[in-house]
Order: C-alpha cells, then sequence, then structure tokens
C-alpha cells in the first residue's frame, strides 16, 4: 500500500503523472551514459543509479546544499534559466585522484578546488553533460554547457526563491566509495518550451526499442488474462409480481426468433454476433459479426 503524502495547497503540485513517468525515463537514461562515460574516462568501476525525480522550491532546494560543494552551473538552451549539477565534493576529488594516479581514493576533503582541480572537473563535468543532452533528446532538444562552477550556494540563485524545480538524485559510486549528485531544472522554464515549437512533447518519450518491449509485454498480459463470454440468447422484463407468481414449468417469451443472432459479451460488454451450433456434441457459438464498442461507430464511419 502506497503511503500517504502531505499536500500543501499553497505550494500546488505542477508536475503531473505523465510528466513525471517522462522525467523519470529521462533520469534512467541520463544515469546509464553517465556510468558509461564515466567508466570509459576513468578506468575504473563506476554506477550512477537515479534514485527519483520530485519538484521543490528553489530554495528548499540550495538550503540543502553544504558550503563548500561542487555546484555546476549549466546553460540549457533554448530553456531560458540555467540549471544545476551538484556533485558530492568529495566525490568528484576522488575521480580527479584517480585521473592524476593516487590510490587513496574516498578521503573526505571539504575545500574549494584549486585552479588544476577546477580544469580537471570541467572535464568530468563536460563529459557528464554529453549524455544529459542525450537523455533530454526523449523530451527536448538542449544544448548542455558548463557556464561555471560554484563551492558556495549562496552565489547560485539562479532562480527566485519560491520557483517550482524539477530536483533529480542520483548515487553514484566510484569504486569502493559512494557519493550523491542531483540535477536541478527550473520547472516553468521546462513546461514553457515543451509547450512552444521546441518541444518534442510528453505524448511518447520511450525508444522504438522502448515501445517494441511494451508492447511485447502487453500482449503476453492480455493472452494469459482470463474474460468471461457469454452467450445471450435473448432478454424480457418481468415484474417483480410476475417473479412472485412464477410456477414450475412456466415459460417466458423472448421475442427473438430461433435462428436469429446471438448477443456475445465479453466481461459484460457487447463486442460479438454469433449463431448457435455443435462442436463434437458440445453446444458452441460461431462468430458472424464484430460489434464496434460505444464511441468507435461514428469514428469508423467517418473514417
Amino acid at each position: 500500500m502506497a503511503e500517504a503524502r502531505p499536500y500543501d495547497f499553497r505550494r500546488p503540485i505542477q508536475m503531473s503523472k505523465g510528466f513525471e513517468r517522462s522525467i523519470n525515463m529521462v533520469a534512467d537514461s541520463f544515469a546509464k551514459l553517465a556510468t558509461l562515460s564515466l567508466n570509459n574516462y576513468l578506468r575504473i568501476p563506476v554506477s550512477v543509479e537515479s534514485l527519483g525525480a520530485r519538484q521543490v522550491l528553489f530554495e528548499e532546494y540550495t538550503s540543502t546544499i553544504e558550503n563548500p560543494s561542487c555546484i555546476n552551473i549549466l546553460g540549457l538552451h533554448p530553456i531560458k534559466v540555467p540549471g544545476i549539477l551538484e556533485m558530492d565534493l568529495s566525490l568528484i576529488l576522488t575521480m580527479m585522484e584517480k585521473l592524476l594516479g593516487g590510490r587513496y581514493l574516498g578521503r573526505d576533503v571539504h575545500r574549494e578546488f584549486t585552479s588544476i582541480e577546477g580544469r580537471i572537473a570541467r572535464n568530468i563535468v563536460t563529459r557528464i553533460l554529453e549524455g544529459l543532452e542525450e537523455s533530454l533528446k526523449r523530451m527536448i532538444r538542449v544544448e548542455a554547457t558548463l557556464r561555471a562552477i560554484e563551492h558556495n550556494p549562496d552565489f547560485t540563485y539562479i532562480m527566485n526563491a519560491n520557483d517550482p524545480c524539477v530536483l533529480i538524485d542520483f548515487k553514484l559510486e566510484v569504486g569502493d566509495y559512494e557519493g550523491n549528485m542531483k540535477l536541478c531544472i527550473s520547472l516553468s522554464s521546462l513546461d514553457a518550451e515543451l509547450a512552444g515549437e521546441t518541444g518534442l512533447g510528453l505524448r511518447d518519450v520511450r525508444s522504438e526499442e522502448e515501445r517494441a518491449s511494451d508492447l511485447d509485454r502487453i500482449v503476453g498480459i492480455l493472452k494469459n488474462t482470463p474474460a468471461e463470454v457469454r452467450a445471450e440468447i435473448g432478454r424480457v422484463c418481468v415484474s417483480m409480481q410476475q417473479v412472485r407468481e412464477m410456477e414450475e414449468g412456466q415459460t417466458f417469451s423472448l421475442r427473438q426468433l430461433a435462428g436469429e443472432p446471438l448477443l456475445l459479451r465479453v466481461e459484460g460488454c457487447p463486442i460479438f454476433k454469433g449463431r448457435m451450433g455443435r462442436v463434437q456434441r458440445k453446444a458452441a457459438v460461431r462468430v458472424s459479426e464484430f460489434i464496434y464498442p460505444i464511441g468507435e461507430r461514428d469514428v469508423a464511419k467517418t473514417s
């Protein structure tokens, strides 16, 4: 059973179920691409896992950022408001130490980058951003660039404090060290671009392989789903008084000829018409006509 969550009517949730599902698919794809990119670049086992997306206020997010931290300010053209890719400081220093030939990975260090470390950090983040561009193509085509790296969250007010944003959490494992990464994008700016000509829409953000896999899964479920099929010989309406006066052997006229087609209901819904018959001494019904479900008959006539 799902756990109930409090809802603040002063801060309405603007992420629909479909939008949230699309964002999570983008996050999963980004995690996979980031894993491949960092594995190839660092030459050690790296794992990136998406922990899901949620809507928060920008001030709520920035209040959780440690000082100092690795705060990457992103340009996401054509999205007008910049984004943030935040990484644990010790995590990215661990990556640098591996690139520089160090052995002691995962040291707990809290300081700002030196000029050399800053250039190495830009190379690491730039490689990660390639996967972000590819993943966001499912929703919108963007050009992701690294504008700046900040350490103090007080210098990262790229949005108003009460602006809603999409926050995606990731867990990174670099060798034996584990850390966090967060991606923050302005919800209102993303929604505005999706509604415009640059957005690719939210109707279907799946790839061809994902659509084929989903179709096979749905067909497999339908093939193994039992459904009741009932042949209806006819119907008659009687009053409660007539029911009370019924006697053994009494008959009712169904106002239907014996040779007329029968109505076949699937889970109570009329779908087919058929005729009575026999198959190996068993009563059977041969389907003779398909009945359009309600609402589809007019569509079929106009197509």
